[in-house]
């Protein structure tokens, strides 16, 4: 028998969580999908897919928060997780620069058809009211301060979180003036 402990990465063991995952966000998907087609609205069917999502989440969360306290994420598990992070940020930057690129070609050149800008019809959100509900973007990393599950070794989770909230950050300024209060 070969020992497979050689490598300094951790083989994660079988875990229901994705699969279970995939098909709550399926339902959601479903959901979606027979409420535009079909009329069909069920309140309890939402409630009941978006509270096994949220469900789902803090297990799959529970179980990586119990591998890295456990010391399975090594330094090679880290740098691979930053590694993947950064490639996430940086589709990130790629996403908002596409539609802050449209929001301009838009409204700082609108077409014949639609002469100004928002066009009309379309009513802008209030910048002070549902925009500002969402920076609420380090609840669970909070939480973990606040439960002592972070060490000096393994805070790979909340430094992942503060890089990703000052990104999201400088877009959300950014996106609030140029949208929200210019384009409102």
């Amino acid at each position: 028998m070969r020992n497979y402990t050689t490598h300094p990465f951790h083989l994660v063991d079988v875990s229901p969580w994705p699969i279970l995952k995939s098909f709550g966000l399926l339902s959601g998907a479903l959901a979606l999908v027979s409420w535009l087609t079909l009329g069909q609205n069920s309140t309890l069917l939402y409630v009941v897919v978006f509270t096994n999502i949220v469900f789902i989440f803090y297990q799959w969360l529970k179980d990586i928060v119990r591998e890295g306290l456990a010391g399975y994420h090594t330094q090679a598990v880290r740098e691979g997780l930053k590694l993947g992070f950064i490639i996430f940020l940086i589709t990130e930057v790629l996403l908002f620069a596409s539609f802050f690129w449209a929001f301009f070609h838009s409204s700082l050149n609108p077409s014949v058809e639609l002469a100004v800008w928002p066009p009309l019809g379309v009513n802008a959100i209030d910048c002070w009211s549902l925009p500002l509900l969402n920076s609420i973007l380090l609840s669970v990393a909070l939480a973990r301060v606040y439960t002592d599950q972070l060490t000096t070794e393994h805070c790979l989770g909340l430094d992942v979180s503060i890089i990703y909230f000052h990104f999201t950050d400088i877009v959300w300024l950014g996106l609030y003036l140029v949208v929200y209060y210019w384009g409102g």
